[in-house]
């Protein structure tokens, strides 16, 4: 199994084939994280398996921390134990949640007026679909990769 790429695989399983399916980068190592389906739309990612600790993901639930936001990703390694790695992760989600429950309706049309007045070909297609979707995870991410802030458009 290829641990270097984003395309789905199959592995022989007992016997057989079964699917692996990429799920995204680990928040904090930015390891490729896999699983396999289990069927009714459950997943199967147990780090005793192929997958190992570094490919296995785990889910941080805002839930569980008495806040709001989406799962944020991680590998098994980065979540599971209780110790300065965990720490560390959970300060990576904690910091998500915080910021998205910060983004405001006025700050995402601060965000598209910003883009509206600076472009002149309009609003990036991408960017615009994220906008229009209220995807703020997709967003916060997008920001960050052009080195901007929620405060760069908080009045």
């Amino acid at each position: 199994m290829k641990f270097n790429t984003t395309e789905n695989q199959y592995i022989d399983d007992m016997g057989g084939h079964r699917l692996v399916q990429y799920m995204g980068r680990c928040e904090r190592c930015k390891s490729t994280l896999y699983a396999m389906p289990e069927g009714g739309g459950a997943f199967d990612s147990d780090p005793r398996g192929v997958l190992g600790v570094n490919h296995a993901y785990s889910w941080a639930t805002a839930k569980d921390y008495d806040m709001t936001g989406p799962k944020v990703l991680f590998c098994y390694y980065c979540f599971q134990d209780n110790n300065e790695t965990y720490q560390k992760s959970l300060k990576i989600a904690k910091e998500r949640w915080k910021m998205e429950e910060r983004m405001k309706d006025e700050t995402i049309n601060a965000i598209r007026e910003y883009f509206v007045q600076r472009n002149t070909h309009g609003i990036p297609l991408e960017l615009e679909s994220m906008l229009d979707r209220n995807d703020r995870t997709s967003l916060l991410k997008w920001l960050a990769r052009y080195n901007l802030t929620l405060e760069d458009f908080e009045n």
